[in-house]
């Protein structure tokens, strides 16, 4: 029985909306009851002799109806809203670019929409498309742009739908989803692609990382970072068990097992992330440098040390080589011997050109003590052959001994000093050449001019008690010929002070001159001869000092020469006596200068005798063109001490060339204290050929301290050497996944498993060497229909080499 509609005037608000809307009325949800049903009775025609209440029942009713909506002001604006859209279009059915978007609904379903022109539609067809479809990718930790997706499903669709809602087959993972035509051959023609959409997990995470940060309250919070939290798929560490890596390992991919519940694609979930932290990297070769050994222009053979004897000690021990283009060849040092002390010893040279041939040091003997000790040279083009200084005796003392010549084209042969005696003391004695147009200062003899010839002069003094000031032979002019002339003392007690010839002029000529001395307690102070001018030849000279006796004292003594294209041949100074005090001697040769020709020289120091010291001795050259032959220094004997020597031999220029150089000492107990005694080359161009360049030294208990050998400009990198434990752990798992209806019985090599609540099931187990066999088979509930699938992995390992952390062992590596 139909019932019967009530009065319009007895009708509810919505009753009468309801009958608004099948009249057709416009707007009827906008209008108040009265409006309403004043709107209703119009549109039904409805006169007033209608049966209806009593008018003031009516307004009555209506006031009350109305009073409910009023709320003490009234809305002018309900005709301006209910007319706002009346001039806008109806939404268009589509637009013209393509577009799908996906979005997550629940863990196992996502909604998916699109809008495809029908444009684009057509001209996929065309290219061979037939079926409209929807493809649904697993991207998870991946790029779709240049890697492959975890797994793919496909879903048909209608041509005329603009939505669809897809199964998820695995939750907790990241999908994308794609609309496009599947072609008769295979192919996939896309339409549209969406972003990258993560669906929630159908479980809750058991992941329990509690992380407690304390953060000021005046703190600026905006565009920071205070820690990141990753999960367990996305970082590796074995920071807490670092030498359990298999618990490690295992226990990630045990606490991902159980957290997405069986997921078809589990394994990934081990694939790190980019928080991969590992307590400590260890490389398996670990350089200091990775540039290996190189040279350039730069050629080293034969250089070696050699150390034999008892109780050694080197420290420090170094050749200094510095520049371009250079060559050694058979340099070595050798020290063999007990007692011997060595510190700061090296040699010096520096320049371009230099070719040194048969150098060496050898020293022999008992005691001896040799301090600062070396030969310095500083030019172009010199050549030096068979320089030394021999000292052979017993207690000697020499300090401050040197000669320095400087200057260009000086000739020296057969030059040197001789010393034989016992308890001689030497202290700053030497012979100083400096420059062009010698100047000198000292007890000696001053020559200035050009062209001066000297020949066999000297000083003879022989007696006692003798005492000499301010005495000298000075001499200036033009062609002066001297010939035979000296002067000659002997005596006891002789006291020399301030004595000197000096000679100034051009032309001079000098022959037989020297100065001879021998007695007892012979005291000289001041003393030299100095040389200035150009073309200076002096030949046969005695040219120094011939001392013989006891007691002497000889102080600030030496020979200066400086100038052009000098000279000397048969030049040296012979001292033989007991007990020779020498103090503040230059005693060595500084030469400085170009083309300095220097042959047959003692050029050096011939000491014999017992105690002796030598304190600052040393050979400095400086110039360009010096050729020097049969230099050196030989000592031989007992108790020797050499204190502030420069003994060694520094040499700085260009052409360098310097044969048979050396200094041989032979004896036990030898100290050396502070001896340039070694060899720092700098330069370019420099040749070394033959040399023992270096220190041979044989006695007994030999100590170094501070030697070394340093090469600048050859850049050698060395990797450090050191033990260290190496150890690596491999293997291989299989996982084997898959889902199919969750009442389905699935059975794996006939044995039935438990499927999860979602039909998935995973397994993870250990994949040795060998071939697995995997049979899977699903039959539906009813029995009626079954899949089945069946699997062989075969695993090979051609090579393995691996060690656990506690297997490891010390290894010493380079």
């Amino acid at each position: 029985m139909v019932q019967e509609r009530p009065p319009l005037e007895e009708m509810t608000l919505r009753q009468l909306r309801k009958v608004a809307s099948e009249l057709g009325i416009s707007r009827y949800s906008r209008m108040r009851k009265a409006q309403l049903l004043a709107s209703v009775m119009e549109a039904q025609g409805i006169s007033h002799n209608t049966p209806s209440a009593p008018p003031s029942i009516l307004e009555t009713q209506e006031e009350v109806e109305a009073k409910k909506f009023e709320l003490g002001q009234e809305n002018n604006n309900d005709y301006f809203l209910s007319s706002i859209d009346e001039d806008l279009t109806d939404l268009p059915n589509g637009y013209t670019q393509s577009r799908i978007v996906l979005m997550s609904r629940d863990p196992e379903w996502a909604y998916a929409y699109w809008d495809i022109p029908n444009g684009q539609k057509e001209e996929l067809r065309r290219q061979g498309g037939q079926q409209l479809a929807l493809r649904i990718y697993d991207v998870t930790d991946i790029k779709l742009s240049y890697q492959s997706p975890h797994s793919i499903q496909e879903y048909p669709c209608d041509e005329l739908a603009r939505e669809w809602y897809i199964p998820i087959p695995v939750s907790d993972r990241d999908y994308i989803v794609e609309i496009g035509y599947r072609c008769a051959d295979g192919r996939w023609l896309v339409l549209a692609s969406s972003e990258r959409v993560h669906i929630p997990p159908v479980y809750p995470s058991d992941w329990i990382d509690d992380q407690f940060i304390t953060v000021s309250w005046d703190e600026d919070l905006r565009g920071k970072t205070f820690m990141e939290l990753l999960p367990a798929s996305r970082k590796i560490t074995f920071h807490d068990h670092p030498d359990d890596i298999y618990e490690e390992m295992y226990g990630i991919a045990e606490v991902e097992n159980q957290r997405i519940a069986g997921s078809m694609f589990g394994s990934i979930q081990m694939v790190p992330g980019s928080g991969q932290m590992i307590e400590e990297g260890v490389s398996s070769y670990t350089m200091a440098s990775g540039v290996g050994m190189w040279s350039s222009g730069s050629n080293i053979s034969g250089a070696t040390q050699t150390m034999s004897g008892v109780g050694l000690t080197a420290s420090g021990v170094g050749q200094t080589m510095s520049g371009v283009g250079l060559t050694a060849s058979g340099v070595g040092q050798t020290m063999s011997g007990v007692g011997l002390t060595a510190s700061g010893v090296g040699q010096t040279m520096s320049g371009v050109g230099l070719t040194a041939s048969g150098v060496g040091q050898t020293m022999s003997g008992v005691g001896l003590t040799a301090s600062g000790m070396g030969m310095n040279m500083s030019g172009v083009g010199l050549t030096a052959s068979g320089m030394g200084m021999n000292m052979s005796g017993v207690g000697l003392t020499a300090s401050g001994m040197g000669m320095n010549m400087s200057g260009v084209g000086l000739t020296a042969s057969g030059v040197g000093q001789t010393m034989s005696g016992v308890g001689l003391t030497a202290s700053g004695v030497g012979q100083t050449m400096s420059g062009v147009g010698l100047a000198a200062s000292g007890m000696g003899m001053n020559m200035s001019g050009v062209g001066l010839t000297a020949s066999g002069v000297g000083q003879t003094m022989s007696g006692v008690g003798l005492a000499a000031s301010g005495m000298g032979m000075n001499m200036s002019g033009v062609g002066l010929t001297a010939s035979g002339v000296g002067q000659t003392m002997s005596g006891v007690g002789l006291t020399a002070s301030g004595m000197g010839m000096n000679m100034s002029g051009v032309g001079l000529t000098a022959s037989g001159v020297g100065q001879t001395m021998s007695g007892v307690g012979l005291t000289a102070s001041g003393v030299g001869q100095t040389m200035s001018g150009v073309g200076l030849t002096a030949s046969g000279m005695g040219m120094g000092m011939n001392m013989s006796g006891v007691g002497l004292t000889a102080s600030g003594m030496g020979m200066n020469m400086s100038g052009v294209g000098l000279t000397a041949s048969g030049v040296g100074q012979t001292m033989s006596s007991v007990g020779l005090t020498t103090s503040g001697m230059g005693m060595g040769m500084n030469m400085s200068g170009v083309g300095l020709t220097t042959s047959g020289m003692g050029m050096g120091m011939n000491m014999s005798g017992v105690g002796l010291t030598a304190s600052g001795m040393g050979m400095n050259m400086s110039g360009v063109g010096l050729t020097a032959s049969g230099m050196g220094m030989n000592m031989s004997g007992v108790g020797l001490t050499a204190s502030g020597m420069g003994m060694g031999m520094n040499m700085s220029g260009v052409g360098l060339t310097a044969s048979g150089v050396g200094q041989t000492m032979s004896g036990v107990g030898l100290t050396t204290s502070g001896m340039g005694m070694g060899m720092n080359m700098s330069g370019v161009g420099l040749t070394t050929s033959g040399m023992g360049m270096g220190m041979n030294m044989s006695g007994v208990g030999l100590t170094a301290s501070g030697m070394g050998m340093n090469m600048s400009g050859v850049a050698a990198s060395m990797p450090p050497v050191r033990p260290r434990k190496f150890w690596l752990v491999a293997d291989a798992e299989l996982i084997i996944y898959g889902a199919t209806e969750p009442d389905a019985t699935v059975t794996i090599g006939g044995r039935p498993i438990k499927l999860n609540s979602d039909g998935t099931f995973r397994f993870q187990m250990a994949f040795p060497d060998g071939l697995i066999d995997y049979p899977i088979m699903a039959v539906a509930v009813d029995g009626e229909q079954n899949r089945s699938i069946h699997m062989k992995f075969t695993r090979e390992t051609p090579e393995r080499r691996t060690n656990t952390k506690q297997e490891a062992v010390l290894e010493w590596v380079r």
